[in-house]
């Protein structure tokens, strides 16, 4: 007789998973049930409400975990429970529900998009905008609303596009507000919605209310020195994360319209965008304190500054001059006098490699898709956050778009520039493979950069060539390509291609096409 496998005991496990995952549902609709019940008691405690608010965004996320839908008649219970808690005289009650509110919205898309039907977001503009003084809106509060709003901004385009132009101008007070985290919370709000959704006369308002903001924090602070001239990134100390998002705010608004050219008013619109430029530059660029994660800050200047110079290379011939004549990229990448972002983000490079292969020395495998060791922009140290771009990357983008606006640095900048990038180009092999295909397309522009220049040292140019081969032999096979395309635009350099013959530098030349034939034939 031929024995028959049997398949039973899998098809009991996969019942019992089933089954688990069932029963994890009904939990977790129970607990919904339960919250909805205390939401509509006639004679419920403030106390009692805020506890069930303080549950309620964490069942309707494990319920969009689950795949669970959230049913039509809960979310309409939901939200006429929240609105009773908003309505309520408690200061702390209304507090929590906008918590729950903004909380909620964020783990369920389902809820997401109740609260937009609902109306709710026209609430909590109204409440921003009130000025009844018998019901005050609390700093705390208007925080709480205001990253609701955020997150109703970026899960649905129609709350944006339905903005009202006195409606912006409520948010651009609470940005001007004393208190950091309502002033934080309005201006990333405003900042979300300079992508498409404010028209002439709203961003004219937010592009006065933010120079307004950069102003005086300029004049307070009297960082400028004489003559207006902004002090070296690295003489001033990190600017605050209101100032950092106000700046970001007004570099990314579109270019003013129907001024006269060369009239007090485009003069003062140039001297507030390159303000706001200086600002990013030397926050992006400012020192990293050992193994502590970059501050919020710096990753907002870093991200502005990446946008600004990619919608500059895209822009208009008078658009693109504007921001290179006001950041000259030669000058935020790499400077005689002072760190630039190469430093940095060398530097950085480096520290990820380090870490990467003290983790594969210990048999941990790094993911693919996440830079091991990346410094986010969360709290903790060891790792970004999900969804969270890292502090290389970051640097990635904005090294990459800044080079390919550099028409002509000279000898002596690219010497620096390279100066800076060739310690980490060393180090690629150990660098996770996304990492490697940004710092190779950055090696390869500042290659194309160099490419006519005849006056770099022997040196140089042969450590340039030794770095190529090198990256030819050590990258990951996904970015060879990569690393095949900047070896090609080194061996396109002149300062290689007339090298004397037998130096060491003609030598590194000869090596680094051994290599890449060596490639070729391996390919074959």
């Amino acid at each position: 007789r031929v024995p028959v496998l049997a398949t039973r005991p899998m098809a009991k496990k996969k019942k019992r998973g089933r089954a688990a995952r069932d029963e994890q549902r009904q939990r977790w609709q129970d607990a919904l049930a339960s919250v909805l019940s205390v939401l509509e008691w006639k004679d419920v405690q403030p106390e009692e409400l805020r506890g069930a608010l303080i549950q309620f965004p964490e069942i309707v996320a494990m319920l969009e975990a689950a795949a669970q839908p959230l049913a039509e008649e809960a979310s309409s219970r939901l939200l006429s429970g929240l609105e009773r808690c908003l309505a309520s005289s408690s200061p702390r009650l209304r507090v929590a529900a906008w918590e729950a509110l903004h909380e909620g919205s964020l783990a369920n898309a389902d809820f997401c998009a109740a609260a937009v039907a609902h109306g709710l977001h026209r609430r909590a503009l109204a409440d921003l905008g009130a000025t009844d003084a018998s019901r005050p809106v609390s700093l705390v509060s208007a925080s709480r609303q205001l990253r609701f709003l955020l997150t109703l901004v970026e899960n649905a385009p129609e709350v944006a596009e339905g903005l009202t132009g006195a409606e912006v101008a409520v948010l651009c007070d609470w940005g001007s507000q004393g208190a950091e985290a309502a002033a934080v919370a309005a201006l990333q709000l405003i900042l979300a919605l300079t992508d498409g959704a404010l028209d002439q006369p709203a961003s004219d308002h937010v592009r006065a209310a933010a120079a307004a903001l950069l102003s005086d924090a300029s004049n307070g602070e009297g960082s400028a020195g004489e003559g207006g001239a902004a002090a070296a990134p690295s003489a001033t100390p990190l600017p605050s994360e209101r100032l950092v998002l106000a700046a970001a705010v007004l570099v990314s608004l579109p270019p003013t319209e129907g001024g006269p050219a060369g009239g007090s008013g485009a003069v003062a619109a140039d001297d507030a965008l390159g303000a706001a430029l200086r600002l990013l530059a030397g926050a992006a660029c400012s020192p990293l304190v050992e193994e502590a994660p970059p501050s919020r800050a710096q990753l907002i200047a870093l991200e502005g500054l990446a946008n600004v110079l990619s919608a500059a290379a895209d822009a208009a011939p008078s658009g693109l001059a504007a921001v290179v004549r006001l950041l000259p990229p030669t000058q935020l990448l790499a400077s005689s006098h002072k760190p630039g972002l190469l430093a940095l983000l060398s530097g950085e490079l480096q520290r990820v490699a380090a870490l990467s292969s003290r983790r594969k020395q210990k048999g941990k495998r790094p993911r693919e898709d996440q830079p091991a060791g990346a410094r986010g922009g969360g709290g903790g140290g060891g790792g970004a956050a999900d969804g969270e771009p890292d502090l290389a990357g970051r640097c990635l983008d904005v090294a990459g778009a800044a080079l390919g606006l550099c028409a002509d640095g000279g000898a002596d900048w690219l010497e620096s520039a390279w100066r800076a990038l060739l310690p980490a180009a060393e180090r690629v092999g150990a660098l996770p493979a996304a990492v490697q295909d940004g710092f190779l397309s950055v090696l390869s522009r500042l290659a194309l950069a160099s490419e006519s220049e005849s006056e770099l040292a022997a040196d140089r140019v042969e450590q340039i060539a030794t770095a190529a081969k090198q990256t030819v032999r050590d990258a990951a096979a996904c970015v060879r390509p990569a690393a095949i395309s900047f070896a090609g635009e080194v061996l396109s350099l002149r300062a290689l291609g007339n090298a004397t013959s037998g130096s060491p530098s003609d030598a590194a030349r000869l090596s680094l096409e051994g290599e890449l034939r060596d490639w070729l034939l391996g390919t074959e």
